[in-house]
């Protein structure tokens, strides 16, 4: 049956299509074990891309996370390294601006700061927390919120693999108010995991009950008066996010990228933003990033 469904999606996308698409399967590749940390880590993506044709043809399609058999780690291009659990998103979650199926969405131009504090909103398991950091050095202060907490220990254990003492990391999540709620984790794509009531669908097989609070008392608590940048990865939860932090907007003035589904959500954090003086713009599919007008 598998093989009848690849065989179906061959005919779809014809000889051209199909070529195109392990052209790219390719090129994914040999991202992949290139980035592999250590011998051992490379040899582990090397095992899973030459199962990756057996495992196609059985299912009839290309696996995703739920096909990462081993634990292994990663080197990005600036030294920073990963840890990435097996059978999650995780190596997506690192490299997905580099593998031809991220060009189109990429914000990491968007995320530079020489100074100051970085509030990474859904940080997951630490791409730009680790990266900012490491950038910032004794300049600047990461706070890294992750509300999955089998994905903070993740961001916990990265953190501490790059030997960055500058980031606060916080198990909670950002929110327009202080309240508990409740996290609709996806199995596999720890990164697609939602606050928003119509998350609690039957492929979020698990909740949890998170702890909500708002940017603005967090960044007094912690006494930083310098907040430069701002990314909200929240899937759909944006505005709620940026309903909490008007202060930080009005008295610092960060930059924000964030990422914005569809129409319906991009207006609704459009209508906090510009309520503050901001104004919003293109930088990739699905990102946005939003600026003070002058």
């Amino acid at each position: 049956m598998g093989f009848l469904r690849l065989l179906k999606k061959f005919r779809k996308h014809g000889v051209v299509g199909s070529y195109r698409i392990g052209r790219l399967l390719l090129q994914s590749m040999v991202i992949e074990i290139r980035h592999g940390a250590r011998i051992r880590d490379k040899i582990a993506l090397a095992i899973r891309w030459v199962l990756m044709p057996i495992v196609m043809i059985v299912r009839g399609g290309y696996p995703y996370a739920e096909f990462y058999p081993f634990d292994v780690m990663l080197r990005t291009s600036d030294g920073s390294l990963y840890y990435c659990k097996r059978g999650t998103g995780d190596c997506y979650a690192v490299l997905f601006e580099e593998l031809p199926c991220g060009e189109d969405f990429k914000v990491g131009d968007a995320l530079e700061i020489f100074e100051g504090t970085f509030i990474d909103v859904g940080a997951n398991i630490g791409r730009y927390t680790v990266k900012i950091a490491r950038q910032l050095g004794a300049k600047g202060t990461v706070v890294a919120i992750e509300p999955n907490p089998d994905v903070y220990r993740r961001l916990l254990v990265n953190i501490k693999l790059n030997k960055l003492t500058n980031v606060i990391p916080l198990n909670i999540a950002a929110g327009s108010h202080d309240h508990v709620a409740i996290l609709h984790v996806d199995p596999l794509y720890h990164g697609f995991s939602t606050l928003r009531p119509e998350g609690n669908k039957a492929n979020y097989v698990r909740q949890v009950e998170v702890q909500v609070r708002a940017l603005d008392k967090i960044i007094e608590e912690l006494k930083l008066n310098d907040v430069q940048l701002v990314k909200i990865d929240v899937e759909g939860w944006e505005a709620n996010v940026l309903k909490g932090m008007r202060k930080i907007m009005e008295q610092c003035k960060p930059r924000i990228v964030f990422e914005a589904w569809d129409e319906k959500h991009l207006q609704a954090a459009e209508e906090e933003l510009i309520a503050v003086g901001y104004r919003v713009e293109s930088i990739s599919k699905d990102n946005y990033i939003a600026l003070p007008k002058e």
